[in-house]
C-alpha cells in the first residue's frame, strides 16, 4: 500500500478517472407558486405529488426570489443574473436588448456538453413552453420535450405549469375549511373600502408599511409619494 501511494504520489501512475453517466435534469416551473405547500407544513393543502418530490429530493427553506415580478425573475433564473445587472428588470419591455457579452442562458452550456434542451408545456408536449425573458435572444431551446433527442442523449428539459393561474373551483374531494385558513395580516381596525379612486393616504392608514411599499402598490407616480413623506 505504501508503495502503490509513493509511486502515484510522485506521478509514475496515471489512474483512469471513474465513469461519469450525465444526469438528465427535469426543471419544472410553476406561475405564481408559492410555500402553500403540505411539504412547507400547510395542513390544509393537499398536495401529495410535490410532497413526495419534496421528500425524496432537496427543499430549500430560505430561498427567495430577486424580483416579485414574472419576465425579471424568469430571466435571472435562465442566467444566474440580477436582473439589474443585465437591463432585464423592466417588466415585458418592448425594448429588449441581447444579454451583456459572456453571459449566456444555462441552456448554453449544457448544449456545449451535449445535452438536449426542451422547454414545453405540460398539456401539449408538442407545444413551446412560456419563456417570458426579458432579453433579445434567438431560440435557446432545441425542442418541446425530452422524447424528441437522439437515442442515449442526456436532456436538460422545462415543463411550464400554468395550473396556479386556473380558474377557480372547490375541491370536492379535498376541501378547506375558509375558517381554519390563516391570513398573513390582518387590520386591528374595521378595514376600510377604497373608493375607485383611493388617495395615497388611504393606503397608508389600511397598509401599516413602509412608503416605498406604498408608492409601489399605488398607480400613482413618486411625486405624490413625497408628498406625504
Amino acid at each position: 500500500m505504501m508503495a502503490i501511494s509513493s509511486m502515484i504520489l510522485s506521478g509514475s501512475v496515471v489512474l483512469p478517472e471513474p465513469s461519469v453517466i450525465p444526469a438528465n435534469i427535469l426543471w419544472i416551473m410553476a406561475d405564481d407558486l408559492g410555500t402553500d405547500l403540505g411539504c412547507y407544513g400547510d395542513s390544509l393543502i393537499f398536495t401529495p405529488n410535490l410532497d413526495q418530490l419534496a421528500a425524496k429530493g432537496v427543499k430549500y427553506n430560505h430561498f427567495y426570489t430577486v424580483t416579485a415580478v414574472c419576465s425579471p425573475s424568469r430571466s435571472t433564473m435562465i442566467t444566474g443574473m440580477y436582473p439589474t445587472s443585465i437591463d432585464c428588470h423592466q417588466h415585458r419591455t418592448r425594448y429588449k436588448n441581447p444579454l451583456p457579452d459572456s453571459i449566456y442562458p444555462v441552456t448554453k452550456y449544457f448544449k456545449d456538453a451535449g445535452y438536449f434542451t426542451s422547454n414545453g408545456d405540460f398539456r401539449d408536449i408538442n407545444k413551446e413552453g412560456k419563456q417570458d425573458y426579458n432579453f433579445k435572444v434567438d431560440s435557446i431551446f432545441d425542442g418541446t420535450d425530452w422524447s424528441q433527442r437522439k437515442p442515449g442523449q442526456p436532456f436538460f428539459s422545462q415543463i411550464q405549469i400554468h395550473y396556479p393561474h386556473r380558474d377557480f373551483s372547490r375541491d370536492s374531494l379535498n376541501p378547506v375549511d375558509q375558517n381554519a385558513v390563516h391570513l398573513p395580516w390582518s387590520p386591528k381596525k374595521k378595514t376600510t373600502v377604497l373608493s375607485d379612486k383611493p388617495s395615497l393616504s388611504s393606503f397608508a392608514r389600511i397598509f401599516p408599511t413602509s412608503l416605498s411599499s406604498i408608492c409601489m402598490v399605488s398607480r400613482y407616480n413618486a411625486q405624490s409619494c413625497l408628498a406625504i413623506q
